[in-house]
């Protein structure tokens, strides 16, 4: 141990005796050292920190699975028989699906402010199948899931310090939801969370009417299960298999279940996009290596004296090993040091850069692990890539080496071998990800230009929902309501035309309904169409600026006693009627009577730009009342302006209204595409950094090498060598293994690119134009590279070369 500190210590000096070494070297390995712990971090957050809950690995969620392999949500006989009947699991809760099973949404009134809470019904022992404890109070009685029974609800803790201050007396008063009473029984701990990445507020018991109990064809119930001791997700998911097949003998025509692992439904579609970016990543690691490699290498030339030595006085080969490793794993600390600093400020950047929809975004830290990833990467770093140069360095020839001078040393011919090769292995690893990026930033270049279907210039929009305590019996009442709440937006200075909706462009939550065509079969089972259905207020059409092919829009005379009337897209007329005039047929969308189709208007695209646009059927809002109402207002000028008039015109119809998401829709077309957006700019800043890096290398390659052929270059001057012959002696060869490396990159790029085609749009992972650009951008850094030093080599004078020898 005494000669290890020695070697420190002994390694501290001189790095600190070569500051410009030392400092390119430190600065190199922090960008790479720093970038990998910023993108870990938010690795392990998604997919490796473990779920606030108990024994989390042994949680799993369990699913219908119809014939064409989706999963879907299942019916509440179906739970109680695999709650009943399963063997493998210690127990089975129960979510239900609010948006399917219709029941009331959440409004909490009283208050400073209304407000529409995220809530979820579960069954009572939800908790106890998760393990976990309310942080305050207690948790559901199995009694309380009896229909009749007392209102009880479970709050979050940002809802117990949102509403109520935190004040731990919350328990056992009383909360309004609904416009009915619920009694406050406890607080969740704050690190629990359901539903990523929006978190529950609240939760209240499911209450199961006893004809709920034999329902087998509603889909409600999503389902989370906890394995028993012992038991594997492969054994589960066999008996699982069996227990359908066994119910599907007592009701036939049932689903089989599927069992997913918990984590994996909650993260799954994050996971494969930050795989993809921890590889992309780890080769600007790599890259960086190859140059603190590089530089090693170089600098053991340097020190091929001092070496020969070491070895002269009897320094063994490991001594020598040894001391050049510890230098390296110095300037590998060190740059994790560094490294830490920019991995601290790349994580903010890359907090700021996510999407709302990212799970665990807000969990994103530099904790314990991550700062043990960062020590052993730093300490990996410079143990493996500092061994080449080391074993290199250790075997020098003494007597050469002390013949020849400290002065006039050169590198042999393996050396200059091992350093070609990292040259062309940093053209390679800079290729990857430059076409990496080149396929992203084209991806997010034509999600820009998508046709989107409407003009989303000075709109403003804001949903509110209609409660269904006071409304969802009284349809005509709910028109009537939107119907005033809009006159009054009318008349606010700078608004031109307001309209409602029960959906918005690019937020994808129309419903999709199923209708019939007198004399027109589909080809589907039951003979039916299926579209999405929106119900819009007269001013729709024109408040988006959509475009009327054919027909007429709606007025305000088709109102809830006229005759029924449709108007539908482009796409449903070319899907349902292809060779006909379809103005003046009818659909049959309800029980109510057909609707005539009055006009036909271009496709919106309602989910997000990437998805196909499907047909689409619009009634009036008279005539089709919804609860669900999306404000849709242009104006003037900067739409925020009006936001607060339009919210109070809201309030002043229905003063305990919530209202959400006031956005312009210019911020919601930003929004739709921010995943790509988010994935394009870590893709483009790390293809910049190993661009950078690869500019670096060779740089440092080509003016080590004409350093040492300083010689050479001057008897070649002597000789008559022109201006022009210098330049090409000193880029021939650097050229060669850029070349040499990019054809490589390129082949490994194609390899690698199905990889990446789940991140893609209307771009082919294999894009020629891609590469090409690519490879000359890369051919063309690597001439700026090498100029520099080849400048530098003409201005060689012979008679200080031949002089200095």
């Amino acid at each position: 141990m005494n000669t290890v500190w020695q070697d420190l210590r002994y390694g501290a000096r001189m790095l600190w005796k070569r500051p410009g070494f030392t400092l390119i070297a430190v600065v190199m390995l922090a960008l790479g050292i720093g970038a990998n712990t910023a993108i870990f971090s938010v690795v392990y957050a998604v997919t490796l920190r473990p779920l606030p809950y108990r024994e989390p690995d042994r949680l799993v969620m369990v699913w219908d699975v119809d014939q064409k392999g989706r999963l879907s949500t299942t019916a509440p006989a179906r739970y109680l028989d695999w709650r009943a009947r399963s063997d493998v699991f210690t127990d089975i809760a129960a979510i239900e699906d609010a948006e399917i099973s219709n029941r009331p949404r959440f409004f909490m009134t009283g208050g400073d402010r209304p407000e529409r809470v995220r809530g979820a019904m579960v069954s009572t022992n939800f908790f106890a199948v998760l393990g976990v404890e309310p942080r305050i109070g207690r948790s559901f009685l199995p009694e309380e899931e009896q229909a009749g029974r007392e209102q009880v609800v479970i709050i979050s803790d940002a809802l117990w310090h949102r509403r109520f201050g935190a004040n731990p007396e919350v328990i056992g008063k009383t909360i309004t939801l609904n416009d009915k009473a619920y009694a406050v029984i406890g607080v969740t701990a704050p690190d629990f969370k359901w539903n990523y990445p929006r978190p529950t507020d609240l939760w209240t018991p499911i209450s199961l009417p006893p004809e709920w109990r034999r329902m087998r064809n509603a889909a409600l119930y999503k389902t989370v299960a906890r394995l028993k001791a012992g038991v594997t997700l492969e054994q589960a998911r066999v008996s699982m298999k069996n227990l359908s097949a066994a119910l599907a003998r007592e009701y036939p025509g049932e689903d089989e279940a599927s069992v997913i692992p918990l984590r994996e439904r909650l993260f799954g579609k994050a996971r494969e996009p930050l795989l993809i970016l921890m590889a992309a990543v780890g080769f600007v690691l790599l890259l960086a290596c190859a140059n603190l490699a590089n530089l090693l290498l170089a600098q053991a030339t340097v020190r091929s004296r001092e070496l020969a030595v070491r070895a002269a006085l009897g320094a063994s080969r490991l001594r020598l090993v040894r001391q050049m490793l510890s230098e390296s794993v110095l300037l590998a600390l060190a740059g994790g040091v560094a490294g830490l600093l920019l991995a601290l400020w790349c994580r903010d950047l890359l907090v700021g850069l996510m999407p709302a929809s990212f799970p665990r975004g807000d969990e994103v830290w530099i904790d314990s692990w991550v700062l043990l990833f960062t020590a052993a990467l730093s300490t990996g770093v410079g143990l493996i890539f500092g061994s080449v140069p080391a074993w290199q360095a250790s075997r020098p020839d003494p007597i050469e080496a002390l013949k020849a001078g400290a002065s006039s040393a050169t590198s042999g011919l393996h050396s200059q071998r091992v350093r070609s090769l990292l040259v062309m292995a940093e053209a390679a690893l800079a290729v990857i990800l430059l076409v990496g990026a080149g396929l992203m930033i084209q991806s997010l270049w034509r999600l820009t230009r998508v046709e989107l279907g409407f003009n989303p210039d000075r709109l403003l929009t804001v949903q509110f929902e209609l409660p269904h305590y006071k409304y969802q019996k009284d349809p005509p009442g709910a028109a009537g309501a939107v119907s005033r709440i809009l006159a009054r937006i009318k008349t606010i200075p700078g608004v031109e035309l307001a309209a409602s909706s029960n959906a918005i462009p690019l937020i994808g939550n129309d419903p999709m309904w199923l209708f019939a065509i007198p004399g027109h079969t589909s080809s589907r089972p039951d003979g039916k169409w299926n579209a999405n259905v929106r119900s819009v207020s007269p001013d729709f059409f024109r408040a988006l600026d959509m475009r009327l092919v054919k027909g007429r829009l709606f007025t305000e005379q088709d109102d809830g006693i006229a005759p029924r009337v449709a108007v539908i897209t482009e796409s449903m007329a070319a899907m349902s009627f292809p060779n006909e005039d379809p103005i003046g047929k009818y659909l049959a969308l309800s029980d109510k009577g057909p609707s005539a189709i009055i006009g036909i208007v271009n496709d919106a695209r309602y989910s997000h730009p990437s998805n196909p646009v499907g047909p689409a059927i619009y009634q009036p809002i008279a005539q089709a009342p919804t609860l669900m109402n999306n404000l849709i207002v242009r104006g003037q000028s900067d739409p925020l302006s009006f936001s607060m008039p339009v919210q109070k015109a809201v309030w002043a119809e229905a003063p305990d209204q919530p209202i959400e998401n006031v956005a312009t829709v210019g911020r919601i077309v930003v929004d739709s595409i921010a995943d790509t957006r988010f994935y394009s700019s870590v893709f483009g800043a790390f293809a910049f950094l190993a661009l950078t890096l690869a500019a670096m290398g060779i740089y440092g390659m080509v003016s080590y090498a004409v350093s040492q052929r300083t010689h050479e270059i001057g008897v070649r001057v002597a000789l008559g060598a022109q201006r022009p012959d210098v330049i090409r002696l000193v880029i021939r060869q650097s050229l060669k293994m850029t070349l040499l490396g990019v054809t490589v990159g390129m082949g490994v790029a194609v390899a690698l690119s199905t990889v990446m085609k789940s991140l893609l749009f209307s771009v082919s992972a294999t894009d020629p134009v891609t590469y090409i650009v690519i490879a000359l951008l890369l051919v063309m850094v690597a001439l700026l590279a090498c100029w520099i030093p080849a400048l530098r080599a003409t201005k060689v004078d012979p008679m200080v070369a031949l002089r200095c020898e």
